[in-house]
């Protein structure tokens, strides 16, 4: 009987490269170019779900977006391929669909630390997950008012 070990992600994240399913025992012949896929991805944005799927192993499916990162908000479900059978005949028997989403990227880290003195013409800098438009703050003219400045 042919059943899913794991599939990834199965999450939110900030990024997701590929979705990837691993299977208990061989479920293609590796290298036949005609090995069908065991699985359908549909995304709630319809250009997310855009990509090429493969046989990475014989145990192991992916589908590469062809975007690096579906846009935050994204709602992803990757679905059973109805009757989908082993290249031993073996019916692949599992949840019939996994979800997952993507979020907005968040702050990781800043820099200098809560701990590091500031300087009067201080810049920060911001770690974060996902990709973000470069931005600093800048001291306004009165104290405390702080202004967004965007890098292009």
């Amino acid at each position: 009987m042919l059943h899913v070990l794991s599939l990834s992600p199965q999450v939110e994240l900030a990024q997701v490269r590929q979705p990837v399913v691993k299977f208990n025992e061989a479920a293609v012949n590796f290298g036949d170019p005609k090995a069908p896929a065991p699985f359908t991805l549909r995304c709630s944005n319809a250009q997310a779900s855009e990509g090429t799927d493969r046989w990475t192993r014989d145990r192991q499916w992916a589908l590469a977006f062809d975007q690096d990162l579906p846009p935050p908000g994204t709602n992803c479900a990757v679905t059973a391929v109805s009757g989908f059978k082993s290249g031993s005949d073996a019916l692949l028997t599992c949840t019939s669909s996994y979800k997952f989403n993507s979020i907005w990227p968040f702050m990781q880290n800043l820099r200098p630390g809560r701990q590091q003195p500031i300087d009067e013409a201080q810049y920060f800098v911001q770690g974060s997950t996902g990709r973000q438009r470069a931005a600093h703050y800048a001291q306004g003219q009165s104290v405390g008012r702080h202004v967004l400045r965007q890098h292009r």
